[in-house]
């Protein structure tokens, strides 16, 4: 599955090896959900260059820390302190620990910890979800469990934006969805960063996005647009606008460091080849969504085109990383199926996701898709339907192990 799991133990530790010593601004903890959530209260987290992580000292001011239990994931900060190894302990006897991913950003603190509670605003407002919701730091996906959602009346293109108070460069938005009930609503939204107060006169970051109505979050990447509000948009008519949570980044790198790529230069196929764009070119570390630049596969146009990887071993898939051609044709990859299994008869693997068929926003770089733990060696993304061509620029997927 998705998430770490100790014995139960007197303090229990987790803990990685980033390869050498980073100034770390924070770190975004992700808690079990579907049970036990009182279980990582309190925790601490160490950050040092000694492989023991009783000897690194405590981050977030050297004291034990706690997550809301309705709160899917916590934000702590470390202040850009310095070390190669990171650890997460839960102090004291019989305690178990369960870690669904930590995220670790190097240098500033993500926007949303350093400017939770700056002002947001919306264009209308229903039963009292007001537009600060969206960054007051609670995930949780509930919007009829608490106060964690913010809801507008049902209008022509209802608008959500926050002000930074002053302009930065935007690397990208995690928009966390309303999970227990209207997830489609959301479908498909803009955003828009600028300095000006006037949200939609603002560029866009992007311009039609979309999230799975089983998919919690989405990231949207917006390669460092320059703005002091960031909104988003429903446009049309009949809309309604509700968000969980919008977190804001600016000037990091992250390591998603629960799961690793397990298709990175392993063997690729694919059932037909245009041009020489070879089967391994997705798999080669190469995200360069420009084909002419050598880094996209590309079959002939036939029907059910198919393209798939052999990790050599079966792996839990935790979920997988899309990236899409940008130069030309971006439309043709919707819609996709995704196949994980230990056949290499692709179509004959289980199709990952409640809902099989993907789709991947035109001028979106790439799509993240969760397939839940699913098991197995042949990893395929296949286009089913006549006259349709394959064209993918990379595809990680990635395992806990």
């Amino acid at each position: 599955g998705f998430c770490t799991h100790t014995l139960e133990e007197t303090n229990p530790t987790w803990s990685v090896d980033l390869r050498q010593s980073y100034a770390v601004g924070s770190v975004v903890i992700t808690n079990r959900q579907d049970c036990c959530r009182d279980r990582l209260n309190p925790f601490n987290i160490r950050l040092g260059d000694s492989p023991d992580p009783s000897q690194n000292p405590k981050c977030a001011g050297g004291g034990d820390l706690t997550i809301h239990l309705a709160w899917a994931s916590v934000t702590s900060p470390c202040d850009g302190m310095r070390g190669r190894y990171l650890s997460i302990n839960l102090p004291g006897p019989s305690r178990t620990l369960t870690l669904c991913e930590v995220q670790v950003f190097k240098g500033k603190y993500p926007l949303h910890s350093l400017y939770m509670y700056m002002p947001a605003y919306q264009t209308s407002t229903f039963s009292g979800s007001v537009a600060g919701r969206a960054v007051d730091g609670n995930t949780d996906t509930n919007a009829n469990d608490g106060h964690s959602c913010t809801h507008t009346q049902e209008e022509w293109n209802p608008t959500w934006w926050v002000d930074l108070g002053q302009s930065y460069k935007i690397d990208s938005l995690v928009i966390t969805n309303r999970q227990d009930c209207c997830p489609e609503r959301l479908d498909l939204f803009n955003i828009h960063i600028g300095d000006s107060d006037q949200i939609t006169e603002n560029p866009k970051c992007g311009i039609d996005h979309t999230i799975g109505i089983h998919q919690t979050s989405t990231t949207v990447t917006c390669q460092g647009m320059q703005g002091r509000y960031v909104g988003i948009r429903l446009p049309g008519p009949d809309r309604i606008l509700t968000l969980c949570e919008v977190q804001v980044f600016s000037g990091k790198e992250m390591f998603k460091i629960t799961s690793v790529n397990v298709a990175l230069n392993k063997t690729a196929y694919q059932t037909s080849t245009y041009d020489g764009a070879v089967a391994g070119r997705a798999v080669d570390g190469n995200t360069d969504t420009n084909f002419d630049h050598g880094s996209c596969t590309h079959t002939e146009g036939h029907t059910n085109p198919a393209w798939w990887v052999d990790l050599g071993q079966s792996y839990k898939i935790d979920s997988l990383v899309i990236t899409n051609r940008q130069d030309c044709c971006a439309d043709r990859l919707n819609f996709f199926n995704i196949h994980i299994g230990d056949s290499d008869q692709i179509t004959d693997n289980p199709l990952c996701g409640p809902d099989p068929d993907h789709t991947i926003g035109v001028h979106q770089t790439s799509t993240t898709v969760t397939c839940q733990g699913m098991q197995g060696r042949y990893v395929g993304i296949r286009l089913p339907g006549i006259s349709r061509t394959l064209t993918l620029c990379e595809v990680q997927v990635f395992s806990g192990k």
